[in-house]
């Protein structure tokens, strides 16, 4: 129990003194050693400190130790001004305390390190300091509308003891204020300022102002002052202010006098008489009061009138008044922190613990008190103390009595198992490590005491409740409450199949493995979500049919009414048909007719089809129906329905029937001279026809074939360039022929125009690449000359060097760096478009060469030739190859870095 404790100013410091040598300590081994903590009461805060709303006295403390190697201990929360450690590992330890105030807010820290030596006692101070994060200030001054003068502000501010700065005010018509964001956006430094403030009527001051302002961290300090009328001095100097505060004093005193004023005199008297500017004793020095004087005093200056007369009445006692202890007597259950003050300086207190009086000088048990005491657990005091002047011993207080017995609290009841959510009952034991403690719980979540709860170690957790326990025991401080939560509920209810998509209909059952339960369950079909037990729902009895799509929930309420109802199971079924299978399986089938029928692995489905290429869709595209008959050229889309089940997957085919050619397409360019035809085969066909000629009235053939087998055909001697060929075949034997195809044969050579309008650089003679025979340069260069070979770094896999790999290098470098929308080499050469042609792409290492040996040929390369990007990367995922048109070398350069860049394309 805490019955006094200053608040924190400047600093705690803590002491531990070092104890050389074994001693009589029973606690130590050779292997530990321990600590004596002693904590120092610090200074009392100035009465007129203006500090923020927050609480700055020291409520407790923590105390913790960290090793290098050893455990630690702490944080041990303390209210005591001293403290034992024992059994420390040997070797260094650093020690840190935080000082609370009652709210638990941490208002000061400090720490400190030392090494420790086996089986010896040591010692270390600590100074707790306030927290040094930022703080900040506000200062506001408020006077009436009616006031006689218009109030100027002269307001300075420092830190205490050194040079003020004066603050910049802003100013409304009856307010002027100041915040300290302004001038320090990044906070004070915590501690104490000085503020002086003068109130001027021009260059007249009028009121002023003297505070001691406290900065704390993170906290805001606000001062307020109002400017009234009638406290207006007229002309006047600053009051004259006193070093010590009037009162009694048991020897003589120095008080030293000031004014705020520059320049200004002051005289006083000790009489009690009035002074003024011609009377009085003038101000040099300190005044020292060794009777009961009162001292009157007022400032004056040239220019000025005489400040009103200030007054302090001194009483020296010529007796030493007694000694003051910081706790009341009585029963204390904490290790607490005593302290003996006496009010007049230059004194000494003694104090004896045996009931003796204490005599100054004399030997025996007399102690002299130099710091707080710490008293111990489980001990009683017998304290008498008495002051004396230290110059005059024979000057001494009467004699004090205090009288202490301190025991502790009871250890907090402890539970054998731990709170949470249990599917069956529980038996709860609750136990205390203080011997001879009587543990009091209730089950309600009220608050245990001695008179109210059940007094015992054994609980029933038959249902769901809040356990709460207290030990006490007679002239012990009663334990902290320990409290548990105990939750009793069935065991969440188990579906018998998982949710999922399902193809036909079947029973699920919901099963609990905690007895004496009722299963409840809801179906929901409208997508509101599961219901709550019991309210419009089912109790389970017997499986479920489940034979749409659905989501079932289910709960598991338990016979006893204390039990908390079972969590959720929850899951979605969802019925769809087996995708439909068709009869006839789609492709190409000549000249013929025939009806294709829908079949599904589900039963009692419909199904609705299409036979444009786009999914059915009933009331527009859709056809309702179980066959499809084909005669022309289609696309057929099915799917299989049923009510209150998703639609299954559409099933998709496509059919050719009829005189549907193949190869070459008609009309089309070809880039060979000997082609090969092929058009589709019939299931009917016996006779196979094939005419071709450079005449569309196919007056004289060139190609006349009557009887064959086959559907395709191969030309053995090479046709003429440049001319257009007519083609037809027949199933028949030629009594019919198909629809009259064309095409035309057009073969280059390096150095000829492309279909692009661009140069064919390069000729595929040995049939290398199966799906192209040229390569054709584009006859300019597209985008100017800042083109990054890609918008940043990294490995794109467009490594192939070779003529030929320049298209898959592209597409490689386009889908590593795809959505990006940045403008780049490859992309540039994708996106171009020449006379119709989109297939353009960028070269490959060798390709880009091949281009450099025939630049003139190709033509349109700006002079003086410059760099070019090829699609080659190289090893480094930061480079890749370009290479000089000047003289044809080539090097790895960074991809950001900007070159030319000339599309080509393959065909």
């Amino acid at each position: 129990m805490r019955k006094n404790m200053a608040p924190l100013v400047l600093g705690v410091a803590i002491f531990i003194s070092i104890i050389t040598g074994c001693g009589n300590n029973s606690f130590l081994t050779p292997e530990t050693a321990s600590l004596y903590i002693s904590i120092n009461e610090p200074t009392t805060a100035m009465s007129r400190t203006a500090i923020p709303t927050i609480d700055m006295e020291i409520a407790s403390y923590d105390i913790s130790g960290t090793h290098s190697t050893a455990p630690s201990f702490g944080p041990e929360n303390t209210t005591l001004q001293s403290h034992n450690k024992e059994g420390l590992a040997p070797g260094e330890w650093t020690i840190l305390v935080s000082g609370k105030n009652s709210a638990g807010d941490i208002i000061g820290e400090g720490s400190n390190t030392i090494t420790l030596i086996s089986g010896s006692d040591a010692a270390v101070s600590i100074t707790v300091s306030p927290l040094q994060e930022k703080g900040s200030f506000q200062l506001n001054f408020n006077w009436d509308s009616g006031i006689s003068i218009t109030p100027v502000l002269n307001v300075e501010f420092g830190q205490s003891g050194g040079s003020l700065e004066l603050l910049t005010m802003s100013y409304t018509a009856t307010t002027a204020e100041y915040s300290s964001t302004t001038d320090y956006p990044e906070g004070i430094t915590p501690g104490y300022y000085t503020l002086v403030a003068e109130v001027l009527d021009g260059s007249i001051m009028r009121k002023s102002f003297v505070e001691t302002v406290r900065i704390v961290s993170n906290q805001t300090t606000t001062v307020e002052y109002t400017v009234n009328e009638e406290d207006m001095v007229e002309d006047s100097t600053g009051l004259v202010l006193y070093s010590l505060a009037e009162g009694e004093y048991g020897v003589a005193q120095t008080v030293s006098l000031s004014t705020i004023t520059d320049g200004a005199s002051i005289h006083y008297t000790i009489n009690g008489s009035t002074p003024t500017k011609t009377t009085g004793l003038l101000y040099s020095s300190p005044v020292t009061v060794n009777t009961t004087q009162t001292l009157r005093a007022v400032s004056f200056k040239d220019g000025y009138a005489v400040s009103p007369i200030t007054e302090a009445i001194y009483t020296i006692t010529g007796t030493i008044p007694v000694p003051l202890v910081s706790m009341d007597e009585g029963l204390y259950f904490d290790e607490s922190p005593l302290e003996f003050t006496v009010s007049t300086g230059g004194c000494t207190i003694i104090y004896t613990t045996d009931g003796s009086i204490p005599i100054p000088g004399a030997s025996g048990t007399d102690i002299i008190y130099t710091a707080p005491l710490t008293l111990s657990n489980e001990t009683t005091y017998n304290f008498k103390a008495l002051a004396y002047e230290t110059s005059v011993p024979s000057n001494i207080s009467d004699v004090i009595t205090a009288d202490y017995t301190i025991t502790d609290y009871v250890s907090v009841p402890a539970f054998d198992i731990v709170g949470g959510t249990y599917n069956e009952a529980q038996t709860l034991t609750l136990s205390c490590s203080t011997s001879g403690a009587d543990i009091y719980y209730t089950t309600d979540g009220s608050e245990p005491s001695s008179t109210n709860g059940t007094p015992g170690t054994t609980v029933s957790v038959t249902e769901s409740m809040n356990v709460k326990a207290i030990a006490v025991k007679e002239d012990w401080g009663d334990s902290s409450v320990a409290s548990r939560n105990f939750e009793l509920r069935p065991v969440d209810p188990v579906f018998s199949v998982s949710g999922g998509t399902f193809n036909n209909s079947f029973n699920l059952t919901i099963s609990t493995v905690t007895p004496n339960t009722t299963i409840y369950y809801t179906i929901d079909v409208d997508g509101t979500g599961p219901l709550m037990p019991e309210v419009d729902n089912g109790e389970y009895t017997d499986s479920i049919t489940l034979d749409h799509s659905v989501n079932v929930s289910a709960y598991a309420i338990h016979d006893n009414p204390g039990w908390n109802v079972s969590g959720d199971t929850e899951d979605d079924y969802n019925f769809q048909p087996f995708t439909p299978s068709l009869s006839i399986p789609g492709d190409v089938y000549g000249d013929t007719s025939f009806t294709v029928n829908f079949s599904c692995g589900t039963s009692s489905v419909t199904y609705l089809y299409s036979t444009n290429g786009i999914s059915p869709v009933e009331g527009s595209n859709g056809i309702i129906g179980s066959s499809c008959a084909v005669s022309t050229d289609l696309t057929l889309m099915v799917k299989a329905r049923r009510t209150g089940w998703t639609d299954s997957s559409v099933v998709s085919a496509t059919y050719e029937v009829g005189n549907t050619v193949r190869t070459p397409e008609n009309g089309v360019v070809i880039t060979t001279l000997l082609p090969d035809l092929e058009w589709p085969s019939s299931s009917t066909a016996t006779n196979n026809c094939l005419q071709v000629d450079d005449d569309i009235a196919f007056g004289s053939a060139l190609i006349n074939l009557t009887s064959m087998s086959s559907t395709d055909y191969s030309f053995s001697s090479e046709l003429t360039e440049s001319t257009t060929y007519y083609w037809r075949f027949s199933y028949d034997g030629g009594s019919t022929y198909s629809t009259t195809y064309s095409f035309t044969p057009e073969v280059y050579i390096v150095g000829e125009t492309g279909p692009a309008l661009g140069k064919i650089f390069y000729v595929d003679t040995n049939n290398s690449f199966p799906d192209w025979d040229y390569l054709e340069a584009a006859p300019a260069d597209v985008n100017g000359s800042w083109n990054p070979w890609a918008p940043d770094f990294g490995s794109t896999g467009a490594t192939g060097t070779a003529i030929g790999t320049g298209k898959s290098n592209t597409d490689k470098i386009i889908d590593y760096w795809e959505p990006n929308a940045s403008s780049y080499a490859a992309k540039i050469c994708d996106e171009y478009e020449l006379n119709g042609y989109t297939d353009w792409f960028m070269p490959s290492k060798d390709e880009l060469n091949l281009m450099y040996q025939l630049k003139t040929t190709i033509g349109g390369f700006p002079s003086p030739y410059t760099d070019y990007w090829s699609s080659t990367e190289a090893s480094h995922s930061w480079y890749a190859y370009e290479q000089w048109f000047q003289d044809g070398s080539t090097s790895q350069q960074q991809k950001i870095q900007g070159y030319y860049v000339r599309p080509i394309r393959a065909f």
